[in-house]
């Protein structure tokens, strides 16, 4: 991995240093709650390790979620938030993230949830795959999803005050919104964007939300939704987890969106041969297009997994998982416990200086889309909205609104209009000016009214240019500023050259493109991202890396070829299998390379040879069906000697003579033995020809 590029912003304070973590807001007030460290942020929200005290030295930990204060006035975002509070303070259950209060500090709404000591399930899935490991243990997979439907369940049947059903859908089941907890706890977050009966933030008919690699076809064709939705996304999840592989793995929105709508499912059994058909049926159930075919609750699914794993894994427990996740993320677990050290530290000197001047001190920058520690995507933009038909000239809330896509979609004509999350305004990130004295603030109202009124309109005219590439607005902002303000430069050497497509946390940035990659990205200072590479016919590359806004990054990697293996199916009975390419095991040629062409052969006794070339173009198991087999027309062999021997054909034993042998047509030597004399004779046997062997007279 290669280091970041020289600053040239400026100095900026070591990656995880105290200074950074006071940067970040470590040791400041919020209501009651005292802030350790940033552990996620994104283009809405943050979210924050914390800890509140109580009489007698009684202190929780606890992680907060908190509006940026760059959209602190945004009704819709507060609507979001509250709606998430009021749905998830109603669910009481282990297999969901708790929520414990909705506080208002100054103008910062803030949500306090349960600490999950863990990391999400797409960490984990990116550590397997960092480990060389194409899926994690069948068990834990299954396990997992269990849990996440049983939470799920009790969501989806929670009534009101007056019993009524709330009619809560999560919409957003995937691997970013399941934590797993050290202790092998499973737990869903992030109601965000579910429906539920009273929201007030409500979706206009015919919107998407949802991730799109995660969606249900009745969500994908803009149907109401029902429990139903979670259940097929579940099975998504699920489908990744036992093969490794995207369910849909669309190049663009639109594609997203038919490959949902059409329920383009795959078989997990088909992908991995170790997946049992038992529990292929099983996903197939959940993953069925219309919803009456699906499993009719989460509770069916939950029933049906449990009984699998009650089957095939009678001794499991739950705490397997947990040992799992301490044993991949060890070294995380370390860096937690010393950025939390280092937290209560700053802390602690925060508590003892005096409190800054009202209006002198600067205000610190706050990145948007960056994301790092064990809440990473928590909050970034799970919210996608896909409005059918937009029109964005007539300046509406929908065009006006940074956390939505806006997709005009037509018959036979299809264009793209798509309005990214604006970076925060660049006035918003330069200090405060020092008080002027009274008569000379009265001088300057005037002046300050009309640069308002002008700073208003250059913002706007920014927020337009941000989302089509248009020139900043200058001069640039120096030091904090412009490390925030700044996009980061990536460029990325890969080996093979070989077309790539690059994702980094998530979000794709470059799409069938031959190294070396160069990409621009909005990052926050000293932000630590996940840069994952994929080629066709290699395995996912995951790389770690701080990018440092303004400058350039260079990394330098090497791709491994993705193996697959080819399976041979079909009347194999005493079959011999040969190939030029890979490692035979049994009927399965396996670790072969993604574009070879293996050649086979198929010996079955009495049979002709089968042979055939297989081209390896597809990732998984390619199965080959081989058909019955061709009997040989065969002759007869009679072989006898005086006084009796033993007889053998090709140095196989047939017992002693005489003996008489159906053998197919070709060229034989048979031996005879006794007492330590030796006689051979070759001979030539013809279909349907009878062959004698006699041997007399030995001394």
């Amino acid at each position: 991995m290669a280091e970041p590029g020289a600053n040239k912003a400026g100095p900026t304070p070591p990656v995880g240093s105290t200074a950074e973590l006071r940067l970040l807001g470590a040791g400041t007030q919020l209501g009651r709650y005292t802030l350790l460290r940033r552990i996620a942020a994104g283009g809405m929200a943050e979210v924050y390790a914390a800890r509140s005290r109580g009489i007698s030295g009684f202190e929780k930990k606890v992680a907060i979620k908190k509006i940026l204060p760059q959209h602190a006035m945004n009704k819709r975002f507060v609507d979001m938030l509250v709606d998430e509070a009021k749905i998830t303070v109603s669910l009481a259950h282990p297999n969901i993230a708790q929520i414990y209060e909705l506080g208002l500090d100054d103008e910062t709404y803030y949500m306090v949830m349960e600490f999950v000591e863990g990391r999400p399930l797409n960490r984990l899935l990116q550590k397997v795959d960092a480990r060389g490991h194409r899926t994690m243990p069948l068990e834990h997979a299954v396990h997992i999803v269990a849990e996440t439907a049983k939470g799920l369940h009790h969501a989806h049947v929670q009534r009101d005050h007056r019993g009524k059903p709330l009619g809560i859908v999560h919409r957003d089941v995937s691997p970013q919104n399941v934590m797993i907890a050290y202790s092998g706890d499973v737990k869903l977050i992030d109601f965000g964007i579910a429906r539920a009966r009273g929201r007030a933030a409500q979706t206009t008919v015919g919107t998407i939300k949802g991730k799109l690699r995660y969606l249900a076809p009745e969500i994908a064709i803009g149907l109401e939704p029902d429990h139903r939705a979670d259940v097929f996304c579940a099975g998504i999840v699920l489908f990744e987890l036992l093969t490794g592989e995207a369910m849909f793995a669309p190049r663009t929105d639109v594609e997203a969106i038919e490959m949902a709508s059409e329920a383009r499912v795959r078989s997990p059994r088909a992908q991995n041969p170790d997946v049992p058909r038992e529990l292929d049926d099983i996903v197939m159930k959940a993953l069925a297009r219309e919803r009456d075919d699906r499993f009719q609750s989460a509770k069916d699914l939950h029933t049906e997994l449990r009984r699998f794993l009650n089957q095939y894994f009678p001794a499991y427990v739950g705490s397997e998982l947990g040992d799992y996740m301490q044993s991949l993320f060890q070294a995380e677990v370390e860096e937690d416990r010393r950025l939390d050290g280092l937290a209560e530290k700053v802390v602690e000197k925060r508590a003892s200086e005096p409190p800054p001047p009202a209006l002198a001190d600067a205000e610190l920058p706050r990145a948007e889309g960056t994301k790092s520690g064990g809440y990473r995507e928590l909050v970034t933009r799970s919210e996608i909205d896909l409005v059918r038909p937009v029109d964005t000239s007539t300046g509406g809330e929908a065009a006006q609104d940074p956390e939505t896509i806006h997709e005009k979609v037509s018959a036979g004509d299809t264009a793209e209009t798509v309005a990214h999350p604006p970076s925060a305004p660049l006035a918003s990130l330069t200090p405060r000016p020092a008080p002027l004295p009274p008569t000379a603030e009265r001088a300057r109202a005037p002046i300050a009214l009309m640069m308002g009124i002008f700073l208003f309109a250059a913002g706007g005219l920014f927020l337009l240019r941000s989302s089509d590439g248009g020139p900043e607005p200058a001069p640039r902002p120096s030091g904090a500023a412009a490390a925030i303000s700044e996009p980061a430069r990536v460029r990325i050497d890969i080996s093979p050259e070989v077309p790539v497509r690059v994702l980094i946390d998530g979000e794709l940035q470059a799409h069938n493109v031959t190294p070396p990659v160069r990409v621009r990205v909005n990052v926050g200072a000293l932000t630590p991202v996940a840069i994952r590479i994929e080629a066709r016919g290699y395995k996912p590359k995951i790389l770690e890396q701080t990018l440092s806004p303004g400058n350039e990054t260079v990394i330098a990697t090497a791709l491994e070829p993705e193996r697959s293996a080819v399976e041979l199916v079909g009347p194999l009975s005493g079959a011999k299998v040969e190939a030029d390419h890979g490692r035979v095991e049994g009927t399965r040629i396996t670790d072969l390379e993604f574009g070879q062409t293996v050649h086979i052969k198929v010996r079955r006794p009495g049979a002709r040879d089968f042979e055939t070339n297989v081209a390896v173009d597809e990732l998984g198991t390619i199965r080959v069906e081989i058909p019955a087999a061709v009997n040989v027309p065969k002759g007869t062999l009679y072989a006898a000697s005086r006084p009796i021997s033993e007889v053998f054909v090709d140095g196989r034993s047939v017992g002693q003579s005489p003996v008489t042998l159906q053998l197919p047509g070709g060229s034989y030597t048979v031996t005879f033995k006794r007492e330590g004399l030796t006689e051979r004779r070759v001979v030539k046997i013809s279909p349907n020809q009878r062959i004698e062997v006699l041997v007399q007279g030995w001394r």
